[in-house]
Formats: structure tokens, sequence, C-alpha cells
């Protein structure tokens, strides 16, 4: 028996499975390995060629709970950013060949191994960044903390040294999960107590809770999006921008920091304001806050750097110019002689005459020309009815119910004053509703319809209750939701109508159509559409109505999707 300090290609027996250890891609003789505060960590490669890290804990937190954290993080494996949760801990009857060889690597931890370079390491080695690569890396971090905090997670102790950048995919992945705070979790023997750079003045009591995320994440994303700057690089300390004895107080590397975030946009420096002079963990901003700045500013940087010069495309009805038709002339357009029989002409007989009435094709090209110049201009309201592919069988959709969207009745002959048929009279074999769309296009008071909350999600069969007025309310309307596609990560993307004067619109998800205890998001008022971080499974049920200030439009019909694992 002895201690596990290996040397490059050492060989390693771990649940009956061989490993070698890695050399370190810069000092072959050397094995590729780094210690931290808690831990060593150690490059390994199975027979097949796949790398995985071995992680030593040092005797202090050698802890057995480490076996049951393991469990408990394989749950979350398949989320994004926290792909070292599939891994297992080294314990007596699962993997005593390895622990008979190296005792001290009992409670160790076996995880994949992440590409990329830690944003401690971009910051000690001082990496310049471009504009958009920085709010690339703070919109990947961003979605990543916000979807934890979501789901009402936490690391616990984010920091620089604890987080993994992939330059080439532009992804951010987590590391050093094994204090993750998670409903139903048992807290750690010691509580994260935060890092040097990025700790809260409350942190030396302990953080594990849903907010615990909240000032740590800030301030590393902070760090991110100012990275550009040649400034901010130069006057970082050491292993993080901000010197431990002025967390949260009016320094100058804070006053420079906010000049940053201020000219990209103000919204980044009242967050970080908020952030920084907090009391509480639960006074700083939500993470979901944070990430919708910064995801509209990487989108703008985005598109800026494909697109030099855009021009918006008007609306055909009011750019186009209107064209007078001009008047057809009669002609006199002669009927051409039967043809006369095939014969060899002499040669001495000159070529027949070409008469006027030859070039008649021309003549029907210029009638065709004039009379589509005199057709009517076609119906700005007749438009086209929304078509929405149903998913393919192979799709992770198992149960789906589109949507009807009403087609404009084309105008009747005779002027404005013909008759609109009701439901009833349509010889159409499905009859579809009459909804709000059709009501403003035909310029008529909208019909009535089932409220949302009677919809039973089902196949359309079931009885219909008693009818809601699906216009207006309060001055907005009732939005039309519908399911636009499933990715291949399970999650719905659903769509609705646009309400006049909504400043956002809430949607809600639940699990049973009386949506109790449901979820709420919030969408800004210019966006219609809307999909889930996550993926989902099972049996769900979304409704969406637009806000304005204190008013509230009424809910739309309810959309039930039974969504399958692919």
């Amino acid at each position: 028996m002895s201690e596990f300090n290996p040397s490059p290609h050492d060989r390693l027996v771990i649940g009956g499975r061989a490993y070698r250890v890695m050399p370190h891609p810069s000092v072959p003789a050397f094995a590729f390995g780094q210690e931290g505060r808690k831990a060593f960590v150690y490059q390994v490669s199975d027979e097949s060629g796949n790398l995985y890290a071995l992680k030593k804990f040092k005797q202090a937190f050698r802890v057995p709970e480490l076996v049951d954290v393991c469990d408990a993080l394989a749950r979350f494996a398949s989320w994004p950013g926290l792909e070292v949760c599939a891994r297992q801990c080294l314990h007596r009857g699962t993997h005593d060949d390895a622990l008979d060889q190296y005792p001290d690597l009992e409670f160790a931890v076996l995880m994949p191994w992440i590409a990329g370079s830690t944003w401690y390491d971009m910051i000690i080695a001082m990496t310049p960044l471009s504009r958009l690569e920085a709010l690339t890396f703070a919109n990947a971090t961003a979605q990543v903390l916000s979807a934890l905090e979501e789901a009402g997670l936490a690391h616990g102790d984010i920091a620089a040294a604890n987080v993994i950048i992939n330059p080439n995919t532009g992804r951010v992945h987590l590391i050093d999960v094994e204090d993750l705070y998670a409903p139903g979790f048992s807290p750690p023997a010691a509580l994260p107590a935060g890092t040097d750079g990025y700790a809260h003045r409350t942190a030396a009591d302990g953080l594990w809770g849903p907010e615990s995320d909240r000032f740590s994440g800030a301030v590393l994303i902070a760090e991110m999006i100012a990275w550009h700057v040649p400034e901010i690089r130069k006057k970082a300390e050491e292993e993080h921008y901000f010197a431990v004895d002025e967390m949260q107080q009016d320094s100058p590397r804070y006053r420079l920091m906010r000049g940053v975030l201020e000219d990209l946009d103000p919204r980044l420096a009242d967050l970080f304001d908020q952030a920084w002079f907090s009391e509480t963990l639960d006074q700083c901003p939500r993470l979901q806050t944070w990430y919708e700045v910064i995801h509209e500013l990487y989108h703008r940087e985005k598109l800026a750097e494909v697109v030099t010069d855009w021009q918006p495309i008007a609306f055909p009805a009011e750019s186009a110019p209107e064209r007078t038709p001009r008047p057809l002339a009669p002609e006199r357009v002669e009927e051409p002689a039967a043809p006369a029989p095939v014969s060899t002409p002499e040669p001495t007989e000159p070529p027949p005459a070409v008469t006027p009435s030859a070039p008649r094709p021309a003549v029907r090209v210029q009638e065709a020309d004039a009379a589509q110049e005199l057709a009517p201009a076609p119906d700005p309201l007749a438009r086209t009815p929304l078509q929405i592919t149903p998913p393919p069988p192979a799709s992770p959709v198992v149960e789906w119910r589109p949507l009807l969207i009403p087609e404009a009745d084309p105008p009747a002959p005779g002027g404005d004053d013909h008759h609109s048929p009701t439901v009833e009279e349509k010889t159409d074999a499905s009859p579809r509703p009459v909804g709000v769309l059709e009501s403003l296009l035909k310029g008529s008071p909208p019909e009535r319809e089932a409220p949302a909350e009677e919809n039973t999600g089902g196949t359309g069969t079931e009885p219909v209750a008693p009818a809601e007025p699906t216009g207006a309310s309060d001055g907005l309307l009732k939005p039309l939701l519908d399911l636009s596609h499933i990715d291949g990560r399970n999650r719905p993307y659903l769509v609705w109508t646009a309400s006049p004067g909504a400043t956002h619109y809430v949607l809600q998800e639940a699990q049973s159509p009386d949506f109790s205890s449901p979820k709420e998001f919030r969408v800004k008022g210019g966006e219609t559409r809307w999909h889930p971080r996550w993926g989902r499974s099972g049996r769900l049920f979304y409704r969406v109505r637009a806000c304005a200030g204190d008013r509230t439009g009424p809910w739309s019909e309810v959309l039930s999707l039974r969504i399958g694992r692919a």
C-alpha cells in the first residue's frame, strides 16, 4: 500500500476498469494534475481514450457523506453546465481494487474531464478578449446560473477557479459541486464561506441556500463582461479583479468597473450597484435579471459583427408606389390567313412579305400585361392562414393539439355591405371557431369562446363550458397560444399572437388543467414566444395573458401537451 502520488502513464484499476495517468501537455515528465483548496485533481484516461478527472480530497475533506452527495448529484448530470455531476465516489465494497493499492483514494471522485480553461487561468494570464468574446462568456455563465436559480438550486461557491470556459464552443461548465444546494439535500458538514474576491459580507456565517450565488455570480459576470477593457485587466488583483479588503466598498476599482458596465448598458450598472451595496443576499438582483439584460446585449453585439449595412423591409402596402393603370388603346387584330399548302418555292420567286398582323404573340403579351395592371389590387386583409406543421412521428411529442388561426372571409361582390356567414353556415366539414383575430379582420365585435379554465386539454371532444369574452379586457386582447415545435432537448417552444399595448405577458405552466401551483414566467411586451431553459416531460398545461401596468387581459385558451422522452 502506498500514497497516490502518480507519475505519467501509471496504471490504476477502479471498479474493474483500467485507467492511466496522463502526462502534462507542457511538461510530459510530470503527471497532469493540479492542487486546489480542498483536493488534488488528476487527468486519467480509460482504455478507449476517454478522459476523466480523478479528484483526491485532502485529509480534512474526506468524509463518508460524499458517497450520498455523488448519488444525489447524478440527477443533474444532463443539465448544461453541470456535466461533472456524472460521477462515482470511491468507497469500500465497490472500489476495493483501487483502495487496496491506494488507501488515500477513499472518497475520491471520478468524473468526466471538462475541456477548456478556468476563468481563474484567464485572469492570471491576463488573457485579452474582444467585446463579443466577453459578452459570449458572460451570457453563457448567466444562463447556467439563472437556470440553477430558476430550479431552486445554487452552486454555493461561485468563483473564478470553479468556472470552466470552452472558447471553442462558448459554453460554461461548473466544477467543485460537492456543496451544491438543492431542496431536500442535507447541508454539508462545513458550510461554504465563499472565495476571496467573490464573497458577500455575510459569507463568513456560511452560504447554503437558493440565493447563495446571487452576489458571487454578479461579481464574476461583471468581471467577464468588462474583461475586454485593457484597464480592467491591468487593475485586476492577481487571482480576481477586486481585492479582499475592498469588497462592497466605494473604491477606485469599483468605480472603474461601474463605468465600464454603464458604457455598455446603464441597466448593468444598476444591477451591479444593487448587488455591490446589498446587506443581505436576498437584496441582490436575481440572476435571471442579469441574464435577460446580457442576453440582449450579446445578440446585439453578435448581429453587429455580421450585419454591416441593414435596411428594414417596409410593408408592401405602405411602401409600394401607386401604379395608375394605363389605358389600353383598342387595336385591330386581324385573324391570320389559313395556312397555304406546303410546296417548294421556285428559286426565282421572292419570299412573301411580312404582314402587320404577323407579331400576334407580342400583342397577346401586351394584353396580358394590361389586364394584370387593370386587375384590382389584392385585399391586404385576405391573409393566408398560419400553417403550423405537426411534429414528425419520431419527435418526443406524444400529444399535440394544433391551434386554428382563422382567415378572413373574402368580401362579397357588390360593395362593403356583405353578409359574413356564421360558423354554423360554413360548409366546411370541420367548422373553425370565430376568434379574436378573425373578429379584427372583419371589423366585427369578437365572438365568445370557452374559458381557458374549462379546457381539459384532451382531444377536443370534451364538452365546452359556457363562454367568456375572447376580446379585450381592460383594452388588452386575448392571445392565441400554440406550440411551434419541441427541440431535441424536449423543450417546448410556444408562440402566441400579440396584444397591442401590452408591456409584458405572463405565461403559466402547470401539471393540472386547473393551474393549481403553477409556475409563472414574465415575457417582455415585444416578445410573443417562450421556451424553458430545461427539457420537460409528462402532461403539461400552458396559458398566457397580456398585461399593461395594473391592467391584465383575459387568459388564452389552455394548451395541453404530453411530452415523452426521445
